[in-house]
């Protein structure tokens, strides 16, 4: 007869793996492992926690509304396409979900964020604790009546170092228009009954203060001379990137 000896293969211990192996293994595990894995052990919770989540495409916190009147507003964490964690909308609950997400990681890249409902139904406070430690490279900022540029300040300060898309759907005066602080992209789509002139001066300063500008519902008389300058400033500013 034969005799088969196994000699059976020895368990390896992830924690005796050095922490750099556990920190870039983490940053490639996508974010419903995460949640499937913080449920395993104590250990592996405190793993998952304590990690930075890696990059996504990316992030948004999303605004229910209630199918009936009267109800309670909810909202969800939307992480590329993975919602999670849906609760009403009330001070108890909204530090319910802090606490949530802090035992999810301890850092998140998003390489775009929209910051609806921003300030507006979900208060910024909770914004500014929610995304402690978030990386957000564009963050993009609907502003739809005039108070909302002071909100648009705030977010920005909360991200400070995000490239800022606004999409502006209020018909701001000329004044406020260059006040706007410089942005990746600004969208200026307020309609108002007439086209509103922008002067040469100002368009060419909107040009320089912008990277990418787009400007609905308005027009810019130029002359000649106008022409020629508008052109230069685009130049100047393509030679910067």
């Amino acid at each position: 007869s034969l005799l088969f000896l196994f000699n059976p293969i020895p368990r390896m211990d992830i924690f005796s793996l050095p922490d750099v192996f556990h920190r870039k293994l983490m940053k490639t595990m996508e974010i419903k492992d995460r949640l499937t894995l913080r449920l395993t052990c104590r250990a592996l919770e405190k793993l998952v926690a304590d990690t930075h989540a890696g990059e996504f495409g990316g992030g948004a916190i999303l605004l229910n509304y209630p199918a009936f009147k009267g109800g309670p507003k909810s909202i969800e964490f939307l992480i590329d396409e993975v919602k999670f964690k849906k609760i009403e909308l009330s001070d108890d609950r909204l530090e319910e979900f802090i606490k949530f997400r802090r035992r999810l990681f301890n850092g998140v890249t998003f390489w775009k964020m929209h910051a609806s409902y921003f300030g507006y139904v979900i208060p910024l406070e909770f914004v500014r604790q929610l995304t402690d430690k978030f990386t957000v490279k564009y963050l993009r900022i609907p502003i739809n009546e005039e108070a909302g540029i002071e909100t648009a300040l705030q977010l920005m300060s909360i991200f400070p170092d995000s490239k800022y898309m606004l999409d502006l759907g209020v018909a701001l005066n000329l004044t406020k228009l260059m006040a706007l602080p410089s942005t990746y992209k600004l969208f200026f789509y307020g309609y108002t009954e007439e086209k509103m002139q922008i002067p040469a001066d100002v368009f060419c300063r909107l040009i320089a203060t912008h990277e990418h500008l787009t400007i609905l519902h308005r027009c810019v008389i130029v002359s000649r001379d106008d022409f020629k300058r508008i052109v230069q400033v685009s130049l100047n500013d393509i030679s910067r990137y």
